[in-house]
């Protein structure tokens, strides 16, 4: 779904033949248009038959620019529209003018007008999608239709929070976390931001300093809970406990199951996957875990997370080419992100690749490896190695630095909750060879070899 064009957006323009990839939305307020858009994904996603990507802000009004935005995003067909105020008679309406445009050549596959009377009820707005999947074949109950529908207030900052809570932005996961808060307020019986929040909880906790992440633990699990007696079925609430089971507890095979009845009901979304995919990574079961990568960047090909993730994967399974080669391309596609250039530079290091490695950190100076890693020590919180916290990260530069991790060290990390990626990275990063030798690091690798 692109970016729904409107008279308050100043977009309704080309985009100048050339279309990059977008990045997260993260702090960047949305205008109506956008608003729109994403609400319609929130509810098309619904639709167990179709694929519809996470929404990034993006616009097209040319073959050659749809054709370079569905390479990009990866996708068969691309909505998009205009909105626009019409008056018939004494009453106001909304006018949608949408089409389906094929990404292959740039053509309308399909193109209708939808009106509703205008009013400032975003959350009535969301039976736009339900008349546009009953018009192209699909069936859709909107949430406004809903026995209990949420009031207009809570859905309009559920929708809010949805668009930024991905991984490849820690600025969008804080965001997201007000906007989920604020829609719990707004209707205190509504599930789905209760849900919002923990699993977004969940997520930063993995990108955080050890306090921070505590909180968000405890927060991620309070929350998943309250969300549960709510609504036990909310596939948010249950992917957060599964993330909470294998990441903080070492529940590991309860995690799968979980794992498997969510992808049973939700096949397509993404972020189960991928979280599968890291499981199963943990646990040595790489070809598998590889697959479900894939399946999560096929959800979600504008994630720069997944996509560095699989390149990581690689690495792991032993083909650090590959996974360079990946990380360019996801460095190239979108411009450099942290996330994919700290991969390339934690495999370069660990081939003692060090200029190269410095040419991916900016540039700097350095003539040895110890003036390497002073600079890249102050470098460390810009750049991580990966979404793996402030802990975790600053374990991976002691191991190539120094021997000063000891059994009491990993005994510490171990306590419960562990850092949320500890079990990923102590089992299968290549510069935690000899640390899996501790004592403490074979109790935790002997429980993932039980979890297969």
């Amino acid at each position: 779904v692109l970016s729904f064009t409107d008279g308050s957006s100043g977009a309704d323009t080309a985009t100048s033949g050339s279309v990059s990839a977008p990045g997260p939305i993260g702090l960047s307020p949305l205008t109506p248009g956008e608003e729109l858009s994403a609400m319609l994904v929130h509810e098309l996603s619904q639709i167990p038959s179709i694929v519809v990507p996470p929404f990034r802000p993006v616009v097209a009004s040319t073959p050659s620019e749809y054709r370079q935005i569905g390479e990009i995003m990866e996708v068969d067909a691309l909505l998009n529209g205009h909105i626009r105020s019409e008056t018939l008679g004494s009453k106001e309406f909304l006018a949608l003018d949408v089409r389906i445009v094929s990404a292959l050549d740039g053509t309308q596959l399909w193109g209708d007008i939808i009106r509703a009377e205008a009013d400032d009820n975003f959350l009535q707005q969301s039976e736009f999608a339900s008349e546009i999947a009953s018009r192209i074949g699909y069936r859709l109950t909107s949430t406004a239709s809903d026995e209990a529908p949420p009031t207009p207030e809570s859905f309009h900052c559920l929708v809010d929070g949805k668009v930024r809570c991905v991984p490849d932005s820690r600025e969008g996961l804080q965001m997201a976390l007000m906007c989920f808060n604020k829609a719990h307020q707004a209707d205190i019986r509504f599930a789905d931001p209760l849900a919002g929040i923990a699993l977004t909880s969940i997520t930063l906790a993995a990108q955080s300093s050890p306090s921070r992440s505590l909180e968000l633990i405890q927060q991620a699990r309070e929350k998943a809970g309250e969300a549960l007696e709510r609504d036990s079925n909310s596939i948010d609430a249950r992917l957060a406990t599964a993330m909470l089971d294998w990441q903080t507890v070492e529940q590991y095979a309860l995690a799968e199951r979980k794992f498997q009845a969510l992808l049973e009901e939700a096949p397509n979304n993404w972020q189960i996957h991928h979280q599968y995919g890291l499981l199963l990574l943990a646990t040595g079961r790489t070809d598998e875990g590889l697959d479900s990568l894939r399946a999560a960047t096929l959800r979600n090909p504008l994630s720069i997370t997944v996509k560095t993730d699989l390149a990581r994967a690689h690495w792991f399974a032993g083909d650090a080419e590959k996974a360079l080669d990946q990380g360019r391309r996801v460095r190239e596609k979108f411009a450099n992100h942290p996330l994919a250039a700290g991969l390339l530079i934690d495999i370069l290091e660990q081939q003692q690749q060090y200029a190269e490695a410095a040419k991916g950190d900016g540039g700097f100076e350095a003539t040895t490896p110890e003036s390497y890693f002073t600079e890249r020590k102050n470098r460390l919180a810009a750049i991580p190695y990966g979404p793996f916290g402030n802990e975790l990260n600053s374990a991976i530069l002691t191991t190539r630095t120094s021997s000063s991790i000891d059994d009491a060290l990993i005994a510490d990390l171990a306590d419960s909750p562990m850092p949320p990626m500890l079990p990923l990275v102590l089992a299968r990063h290549p510069s935690f060879q000899s640390v899996r030798e501790l004592a403490s690091a074979r109790e935790i690798l002997d429980r993932l070899k039980q979890a297969k």
